[in-house]
């Protein structure tokens, strides 16, 4: 029997796939039914008008819906595709060679370390399935994958309990379905739930203790591991070497359980499906057409503070003009590539009045022990005297420097132990920022 079902894949000796539920469904947030299963049962295959409330939730459907109503409307009601933009294909790709080093490691039942040589060829059979494309693009997730090898060492398949679990369970009376990463063994009470992030920006305190993707995978651990006393939460931060780790009580379990309950709700409840301007409009799968997005393009804003001295009008204003600075300063990023690319091939343009053209930007940097020499001679300081004064080690290169030292073979300890002796010497340097996140 064929399967024409584009993203079938069976379990483990045997021919179901993984993404199968009960009664025909498919755990596939872009897939509200088994493909299979609908052409097995043809008087089913029409396909009906999406109910309001899913028969499902997921965090990604949940975080869609909160983020913007039309956008959810459009993915899982219209059943628009998207491709989804770099960010997300290239955080895909990593998660799949992750996979796949992580299950071919499972399977030979040993414990050993995963080698450079096999992350190289994960990469490309992960990269060529989420047709990534670009030399920069191949490069930077190799980093990645390279980097969770160097920070991972020997895995024990012992320890792991699953990679790419899907699971189903009934949260505040509704069905969510996801994917853990993987499930490892902690101790005889105690498994980890993690995560694989591809984030620049690691999270805060607050947003581990709130995030409540976390607190999903506590409940599904709950279901799936009974005899675990304890859960560990970690998002593994592969752009910052780190582990992000945290853990949830029973009163956390309940109001996350009430929040999927209220989303449904709200979602039963909803009408009009307006769009919702906020900062990542302006990496929106549905920007084109949308007429939020529009105006936001031409600058429209609906709240001004007449009043500075009201900070609840200055805050509302803020939050606006910041959603639509990030929207207007990715646009012109496009117009920008656009410009660039043609004058590359015809030279300098004159265009709606303006003349544009490419200008090379020059920067130096001294070689520093030449440097200290001349001026040594030139003013009869002291060559350590200058060398204190005008060198510094960029932060970015030290740590390339250490990652390179864990690929020649230093341990893990090794490599740290060097890190925090060099960070005793380090100077720090503080600058305030303003920082705001939606609040409920």
């Amino acid at each position: 029997m064929s399967f024409d079902c584009p993203t079938y894949e069976p379990v483990a000796g045997g021919r179901r796939c993984r993404a199968y539920l009960s009664n025909g469904g498919c755990a596939r947030d872009d897939q509200l039914m088994c493909v299979e299963w609908l052409r097995a049962n043809p008087r089913l295959s029409g396909r009906p008008a999406a109910p309001a409330t899913p028969a499902r939730l997921s965090y990604t459907r949940i975080s869609r819906w909160e983020t913007c109503p039309r956008s959810y409307r459009l993915r899982y009601m219209d059943g628009r595709e998207a491709p989804g933009g770099e960010a997300a294909q290239l955080g895909k790709a990593v998660h799949r060679a992750i996979e796949l080093l992580e299950l071919q490691h499972v399977r030979a039942g040993r414990r050993a370390t995963i080698g450079r040589e096999a992350a190289v060829t994960a990469w490309r059979e992960a990269s060529s399935e989420h047709d990534l494309v670009g030399a920069a693009a191949f490069a930077e997730g190799l980093e990645l994958v390279q980097r969770f090898v160097d920070a991972q060492g020997a895995l024990d398949p012992a320890s792991v309990l699953a990679v790419e679990r899907r699971f189903e369970i009934e949260v505040g009376g509704r069905a969510v379905v996801g994917v853990i990463d993987r499930a490892d063994r902690l101790d005889e009470e105690t498994v980890e739930i993690i995560d694989f992030k591809t984030n620049r920006l690691l999270f805060t305190r607050d947003d581990l203790a709130t995030n409540l993707q976390l607190s999903l995978y506590a409940l599904a651990a709950r279901r799936l591991w009974p005899w675990a006393k304890g859960v560990v939460l970690t998002f593994w931060m592969l752009r910052h070497d780190v582990k992000q780790r945290t853990t949830r009580s029973a009163e956390d379990l309940e109001a996350a359980a009430a929040c999927v309950q209220t989303v449904a709700e709200r979602l039963a409840a909803e009408t009009e499906y307006a769009p919702r301007p906020n900062p990542l409009c302006a990496c929106c799968d549905y920007r084109r057409g949308c007429p939020a997005y529009a105006e936001m393009l031409q600058g429209k804003h609906e709240h001004a503070a007449e009043d500075l001295e009201d900070l609840e009008q200055v805050a509302r204003e803020r939050e606006e003009v910041a959603a639509l600075a990030k929207a207007l300063y990715r646009r012109k990023d496009e117009l920008d590539k656009a410009l660039r690319a043609r004058l590359e091939r015809e030279g300098p343009l004159v265009l709606a009045g303006a003349r544009y053209s490419t200008f090379r930007v020059t920067s130096r940097d001294y070689p520093l022990e030449r440097t200290v020499e001349a001026l040594a001679r030139a003013t009869g300081r002291p060559a350590p005297e200058l060398r204190e004064e005008l060198a510094t080690v960029s932060n970015g290169a030290l740590k390339a420097l250490l990652r390179r030292l864990g690929k020649a073979g230093w341990s893990r300890a090794r490599v740290k132990l060097l890190e925090a002796e060099l960070d005793a010497h380090a100077t720090l340097t503080h600058t305030d920022r303003l920082w705001s996140k939606a609040v409920a």
